[in-house]
């Protein structure tokens, strides 16, 4: 059975502002690429795999029960932090410092472990197969006219159905970033669907809960910030008086020591 999931995304995640995926290969072979469409994505030997719902199951012998996550900043950064394993993550083949967060570039290559695939950050949508060829012409029917094509089968909306198109780490973690167990989460699914289920609606509501989550986001981003300015001059600040104690120091230190010759000075006049 899988372990309880302790990693936590950070408060200052956010989905990604574009595009992006990982292109995935071992030994040379192209595999499923990895969209990155959520907040986090979150890499391991013991966690379930799933990776439209943020967690990527590596069955490698060298891959920690939490190894590794990517994470989303609100300003549309990717990063990656290795959560402590035992044999590491590496940045185009440089191993990174653990718990600490990296950022990646376009085209910057990560494996983890001792595991031989590679994943390689890529911006933009993943590259699909070219569209079929047209129908050929249709056939003329004994009286000379040309019949009508049938219907062409439905096509497919852009960005797929919409449960592709929600927060794939919703259904995982809650809004404080806490691990959403099953029995949480079959609670957290009762009500939905009831009223209209009209597609307007839906996206309506969709986007009411993006648009929110998107605010929330920016909140704690501005959150964190003040938080840094205030601790940064704070610091400043302490930095400042201990700089004016060390000068007031310094100028009783001298004052005893002029306060000292002159006394030393009326010594000498008054025994001469």
């Amino acid at each position: 059975s899988m372990a309880a999931i302790t990693f936590r995304i950070p408060g200052w995640s956010a989905l990604p502002r574009a595009p992006v995926h990982l292109r995935v290969s071992k030994d040379g072979e192209q595999l499923a690429p990895l969209k990155l469409d959520g907040k986090a994505l979150l890499f391991g030997r013991k966690v379930p795999h799933e990776p439209h719902r943020g967690t990527v199951q590596l069955t490698h012998d060298s891959i920690s029960r939490e190894h590794a996550a990517i994470v989303h900043d609100f300003k549309g950064t990717t990063f990656i932090v290795d959560l402590g394993s035992r044999y590491g993550t590496t940045v185009n083949g440089t191993k990174i410092e653990a718990r600490k967060y990296k950022q990646l570039e376009e085209g910057m290559a990560l494996r983890f472990g001792e595991s031989s695939r590679q994943y390689v950050l890529k911006h933009g949508e993943i590259a699909t197969a070219p569209p079929p060829a047209p129908p050929p012409a249709a056939a003329k029917t004994k009286g000379g006219s040309s019949s009508k094509p049938k219907a062409a089968a439905a096509v497919a909306t852009v960005g797929g159905t919409e449960a592709d198109n929600e927060d794939p780490m919703s259904s995982f973690f809650d809004d404080e970033g806490n691990f959403i167990s099953g029995d949480e989460e079959d609670e957290r699914g009762e009500g939905e669907g009831e009223g209209s289920s009209a597609g307007d609606k839906q996206a309506a509501k969709e986007t009411k809960r993006r648009e929110k989550l998107r605010r929330r986001e920016m909140r704690a981003a501005e959150k964190l910030r003040r938080r840094e300015l205030k601790a940064a001059a704070k610091a400043e600040e302490k930095a400042a008086k201990k700089e004016v104690r060390k000068a007031e120091k310094a100028g009783k230190h001298d004052k005893a020591e002029k306060h000292d010759k002159k006394h030393d000075k009326k010594h000498d006049k008054k025994h001469d």
